[in-house]
């Protein structure tokens, strides 16, 4: 006696493609530099005030 699985085999692998493309999309996204353009860019007062601590610090 064969016992199927509980899932379809194509829905496996569709779900395996699905986490392959997920893990591409969104770790292979180079954030440093887009964090560097917002902070250029945008001027966030939370980066003022982080870079201000670290001077005090120092």
């Amino acid at each position: 006696m064969v016992l199927s699985p509980a899932i379809p085999e194509r829905q496996i692998w569709l779900i395996a493609i699905a986490i392959i493309a997920a893990d591409l999309a969104f770790f292979m996204v180079p954030l440093v530099p887009f964090l560097a353009a917002y902070v250029l860019l945008a001027r966030p007062a939370w980066f003022k005030d982080f870079i201000d601590d670290v001077y005090d610090r120092s």
